[in-house]
């Protein structure tokens, strides 16, 4: 047939050019609806605009040919997001959430075995994790606000390594969602069952900042040395330190659990927050008793001002970043902690609550789901989900309990889980995780609150192999000038063996810091000078042929 040939479409007959146009934009609305027979709207459109765009007879082959054109790109373009979009529709709305720790876990002092973990909890259809970045009084990231108030910018365990950053880099490649969890909040430090509060080192840079107990010693709770959550000070670092993540990494939301925000309640009387009461109640001090149900009450209500603050200050920057928490079960948390979930759900304050489940039979672990629930009103209860214990210690769940754990959840309504932790995912040659991928989390599941959209889409190809450095570079230390830690990275275009020292500016070497072969990639290395005095250093670079060096400033 050609251009000559005409055929009747609807009773009319109509130029072959014409009828093509139509014949391929029916065709390939055909196809698209066999798979998404939803998507009818864009595609009617589309039809009706190439309708109204073409010649109403064949006079003019060239318009009907641009016609056509235009036919091919509107369906081709919407066809990717029209099977997103019906994929997502299809998708059970599901919290599937596991907490990665720097305790008794490997996870994160490799890159390898974060790529690892990542690609392991995707298989199983995990689709958030909430790692942690703030344990035993350090971050797990870089920190300049960590750095500008203590001169501790990383844990001194991660060599140097931004666990964050590749944390982030590895779930999203998966699609999967990260939360930052400020596990110890606002405990400083941990100094064991016994013996005062030592405070580590927040403590004794910042004294005025610890909590003081009923009879004046500094606070301590089952191990942990706390300060004060309701001291203005205390609040100005922790939210710097909160917005500081929020800011500098491509994050899906926060996670706060048992110690932020709380307090002992045997706890509050340092002088900045017995000055805070005395200012709103005409200059009289708080009850002598810490269980005093007004001093309970006010406390709990300063620590929910806080919280308000960070809410805002989070969803002010970015709204579609969420606000999660895991306290204490009610009401012990708020009797022995000021923790007030109750509050925080009711108010909209957080956006996932996760209240600790943590019990060892099903018995006792549905006595508490059913009365934490029951302590909500109705109408915030779709943001509850069950945070389980999954192991510590010794401890593994066993397989019977953790499935009659999320059949409860189902039972009562509850769409999701979060778990302590990772770890007891690969117990036993992954038969937990195993079981969780092959009977509860085979099917995709999106995170609720985002409307049954993905946020995070999953990659087939790594974004690091995508993004290797194309030369060898030294980049200049920061901070300089530095007191008394400060960051070298380095970036490798292939592998090869690398060194790394620091000297003095006569020539003399007083620290080696990388000497090992290193793949291509970006690296990062912490150098502590404590035990050095204030001056200029050199500090040098060697891998293969390439040697590169700078200068930095040590201030004391």
């Amino acid at each position: 047939m050609n251009l000559s040939d005409h055929k009747a479409i609807n009773g009319r007959v109509l130029p072959y050019c014409q009828m093509s146009v139509y014949s391929v934009a029916d065709i390939l609305a055909a196809i698209i609806a066999m798979f998404v027979p939803q998507v009818t709207h864009p595609i009617t459109v589309l039809k009706a605009h190439v309708a109204k765009i073409l010649p109403s007879t064949g006079k003019n082959a060239q318009r009907s040919i641009k016609a056509l054109i235009v036919a091919f790109f509107g369906v081709f373009t919407l066809l990717p997001s029209a099977i997103h979009a019906q994929q997502t529709a299809n998708m059970p709305e599901e919290l599937r959430a596991v907490k990665i720790t720097n305790v008794a876990s490997n996870v994160l002092f490799s890159d390898e075995s974060i790529a690892e973990a990542m690609n392991y909890l995707a298989s199983i259809g995990i689709n958030a994790i909430l790692p942690v970045v703030q344990n035993g009084g350090y971050t797990q990231f870089y920190s300049e606000v960590m750095d500008e108030y203590f001169g501790k910018p990383l844990d001194p365990r991660l060599n140097g390594r931004d666990v964050l950053e590749v944390v982030i880099r590895e779930a999203h490649r998966n699609g999967i969602e990260v939360y930052p969890w400020f596990e110890y909040g606002f405990a400083a430090h941990y100094s064991g069952p016994n013996g005062p509060a030592t405070g580590g080192f927040i403590g004794q840079t910042y004294p005025g900042w610890m909590s003081v107990d009923h009879e004046g010693n500094w606070c301590k709770k089952n191990g942990f040395d706390w300060i004060s959550g309701i001291n203005p000070e205390v609040q100005e670092f922790m939210l710097k330190l909160i917005m500081e993540v929020v800011r500098k990494y491509d994050i899906d939301g926060i996670e706060f659990s048992d110690r932020m925000p709380a307090l002992p309640r045997e706890c509050g009387y340092d002088d900045a927050t017995v000055a805070l009461y005395r200012s709103e109640h005409d200059g009289a001090n708080p009850s002598v008793f810490p269980r005093s149900a007004p001093w309970t009450r006010w406390r709990a209500g300063k620590l929910n001002d806080f919280y308000r603050a960070v809410r805002d200050s989070v969803k002010t920057y970015d709204s579609e970043l969420f606000v999660a928490s895991s306290p204490n079960i009610y009401p012990w948390g708020y009797n022995e902690y000021l923790q007030d979930p109750v509050t925080w759900a009711a108010e909209g304050i957080v956006d996932h609550l996760i209240p600790q489940l943590y019990r060892y039979n099903i018995d006792d672990y549905n006595f508490e789901l059913n009365k934490t629930l029951a302590d909500l009103p109705e109408d915030v209860r779709h943001i509850y989900f069950a945070g389980i214990l999954m192991s510590v210690g010794s401890y593994t769940i066993s397989e019977e309990y953790l499935r009659a754990s999320i059949e409860s959840n189902r039972a009562a309504g509850v769409a999701g889980e979060a778990y302590f932790f990772y770890e007891g995912l690969r117990q036993n040659n992954n038969a937990l995780g195993d079981m969780l991928g092959s009977e509860f989390y085979y099917e995709p599941a999106t995170v609720p609150g985002r409307n049954g959209e993905i946020r995070r889409v999953a990659t087939s190809i790594r974004e690091h192999e995508m993004t290797l450095p194309s030369e060898m570079v030294l980049i200049r230390n920061y901070p300089n000038p530095f007191n008394p830690s400060t960051q070298f990275q380095f970036e490798l275009s292939v592998a090869a063996a690398v060194e790394l020292e620091v000297y003095t500016v006569t020539g003399r070497r007083i620290s080696t810091l990388v000497n090992d072969v290193l793949p291509a990639g970006t690296h990062r290395v912490m150098f502590d000078a404590s035990e050095l005095a204030s001056g200029v250093y050199l500090y040098q670079i060697r891998a293969g042929d390439f040697i590169q060096t700078h200068k930095m400033t040590l201030l004391k």
